[in-house]
């Protein structure tokens, strides 16, 4: 099936209908709109030790969870032809940077109707673990907001249910954390053994920490 694109001033997307089984009613929104000015290159585009994008990888590990709804919120300087798409696949694009993270996550919310729960994934921590991913929607009626957590950190992904998807729909603020805005509601920490979920892969340096020197133009 051809894809669709949508558009007006601040997004465009290219849309694909969900198709197979697994857990319907939950979708994931990843977060890839900003600058990446102090990595170098996007990091949507990095690679992992298998071959594949960050951005890839994350699609790919959803998918084993049976997440298919998969709405992708992109800087408009990433190539869309360089993005995965596929069943179940929305990609927008954010040509309004001044909304902040939240706005983005508003885009990536919007594109996802019906969901009753949705998972928020930042580029930056590319590992979405489908054993993790399993164990906060297990739990994901015990708050509105589920956060793993390892060691007593919190981590990501963060699992959003129908009562916090509505807040931040309802909110205008550009500058406010997503967490102080979580926190208006009732959330639930899961622990996990799983240090990876405390990643935050912002530099070169943060790439080397977690996976080891790498060759190649990936920073040109």
């Amino acid at each position: 099936m051809p894809a669709t694109t949508k558009g007006n001033s601040h997004a465009r997307s290219v849309v694909r209908a969900a198709r197979g089984t697994g857990k319907p009613e939950t979708g994931c929104v990843v977060l890839s709109a900003g600058a990446s000015s102090r990595m170098g290159s996007h990091k949507a585009l990095l690679p992992m030790p298998d071959g594949r994008s960050f951005l890839s990888h994350i699609i790919f590990q959803y998918r084993c969870a049976g997440v298919h709804r998969i709405a992708v919120v992109l800087h408009p300087d990433i190539p869309l032809e360089s993005i995965p798409v596929g069943p179940g696949i929305t990609v927008v694009v954010n040509h309004s940077a001044a909304a902040g993270r939240l706005g983005s996550l508003r885009l990536g919310l919007a594109a996802l109707p019906g969901v009753e729960h949705c998972f928020i994934n930042n580029i930056d921590n590319p590992y979405a673990d489908p054993a993790t991913i399993e164990r906060l929607h297990v739990a994901r009626d015990r708050a509105a907001s589920i956060t793993p957590c390892h060691q007593g950190r919190g981590g990501h992904p963060v699992l959003l249910g129908r009562a916090a998807i509505d807040l931040i729909a309802e909110r205008t603020e550009t500058d406010l954390p997503l967490r102080d805005l979580l926190a208006l509601l009732p959330t639930h920490r899961v622990e996990v053994q799983d240090a990876r979920i405390l990643a935050n892969i912002n530099t070169p340096e943060d790439h080397t920490h977690w996976f080891g020197a790498i060759t190649g133009d990936e920073y040109a």
